[in-house]
C-alpha cells in the first residue's frame, strides 16, 4: 500500500455567541488516500 495523495484543510469556526458556548475552536483536517482505495482522516486542534 502506498500513499497517493494528502489533503490538508484548516476548518475555521464561525463567529459564535459566547452566551451559548464557552469557546470556538478551529481544527486542522488531514485526509490521506492510498493506491488501494483506502482513505484515512485525522483531525487536530490548530492552537498550541
Amino acid at each position: 500500500m502506498k500513499i497517493t495523495d494528502v489533503e490538508c484543510h484548516v476548518l475555521l469556526a464561525p463567529n459564535y455567541d459566547p452566551s451559548f458556548t464557552s469557546s470556538a475552536q478551529d481544527s486542522f483536517l488531514v485526509i490521506i488516500h492510498t493506491d488501494e482505495g483506502l482513505t484515512g482522516l485525522g483531525e487536530s486542534d490548530v492552537n498550541p
